[in-house]
């Protein structure tokens, strides 16, 4: 039924954008445009984005559309570059797009969804010191966009295990690697930090910095909109994990050590959720990059040639279902 998606097909390219926007017209029949969720955050722009999304909703639909695409392009791009699959397709581009569709929260323009752009390109910058001798300007540049998320998102300082053994993992590093990597990460968080000063506002700057990183004290934590269909699409989610960890297969060593680094950040995205209070659904629209490959990877390892139709079949069921619980 999806088999075309397989494909590399420019058309199918030039579609995913305007098929991508197609689930957003169900606002159309909405009276009130729901809000996506936020707990009060804090920081150097959270206050005029919650104005924001409050006069004009639509406009920050438009972004949350155009991040969820430059996101998807992204992806397919990697799996070009580092050969993550094994062929040229963009099935995807157009699975990250359904996961990106299930809930409100990835339909409109968050922080966090800015910040994990930011997260992705430093990482990119981290997959590219592969199999190279000169690191140094890739290693500078990880850290540099790292840290422009952390101001964007500061619960990405969390990721930093990510990094510390992600260089490792993908070249063999020695201590002057990380001095680069913590340099590019100072810098804009330097600069930002001296700009606050002179301004006179450096203290309410931390004093968010520590708001954000506050421990939970709901437990358990809850998603929000209908609890059930939230736990009949984890379950989903993972039964479709265990089933891809018989098909963990990726033949270029650059795309298995690519793929293996990025799954990292599901468990780093569930453990920030669950640790900090601030923290909400928004995380996980990073998480649905290394997912997105993953169940990519199932889907094509499969011998089954009907199991990339039922995983992305049971996406875009799950796709509908949480659109339609937003009308009614």
């Amino acid at each position: 039924m999806f088999q075309q998606l397989r494909s590399y097909s420019l058309s199918l390219q030039l579609l995913l954008p305007i098929i991508a926007f197609l689930p957003y017209l169900v606002f159309l029949f909405v009276a009130d445009i729901p809000q996506p969720v936020t707990h009060n955050a804090q920081g150097w722009f959270y206050h005029n984005w919650q104005e924001g999304i409050m006069q004009k909703p639509w406009l920050f639909f438009v972004l949350g559309w155009l991040l969820n695409m430059i996101t998807a392009y992204g992806l397919h791009w990697i799996n070009i570059r580092f050969e993550v699959l094994g062929k040229r397709t963009v099935y995807v581009s157009f699975l990250f797009s359904l996961l990106a569709l299930t809930s409100l929260g990835f339909h409109s323009f968050h922080p966090g969804m800015l910040g994990g752009i930011l997260l992705f390109i430093s990482l990119v910058f981290l997959f590219l010191i592969y199999h190279r001798s000169k690191t140094q300007a890739y290693l500078y540049n990880a850290g540099l966009f790292w840290g422009l998320s952390v101001l964007v998102y500061p619960p990405f300082l969390a990721m930093l295990p990510l990094y510390f053994l992600g260089a490792r993992f993908v070249k063999s590093t020695r201590w002057n690697d990380y001095v680069l990597l913590f340099a590019g990460f100072i810098t804009p968080i330097w600069i930002w930090a001296a700009y606050a000063y002179l301004k006179g506002y450096l203290n309410f700057q931390w004093l968010s910095l520590l708001q954000w990183v506050e421990i939970q004290k709901t437990w358990p934590p809850e998603f929000p909109g209908n609890q059930l269909l939230w736990h009949l699409f984890f379950v989903f989610l993972i039964l479709v994990l265990l089933y891809n960890m018989n098909l963990y297969r990726v033949k270029k060593d650059v795309g298995r050590r690519v793929l293996t680094l990025m799954s990292q950040l599901i468990w780093l995205c569930t453990a920030i959720f669950l640790i900090f209070e601030r923290v909400s659904i928004e995380i996980f629209w990073v998480a649905l990059i290394p997912l997105s490959f993953l169940f990519s990877v199932a889907a094509f390892n499969s011998r089954k040639p009907f199991v990339s139709d039922l995983i992305f079949t049971g996406f875009f069921i799950f796709m509908i279902i949480f659109q339609i619980k937003l009308v009614f």
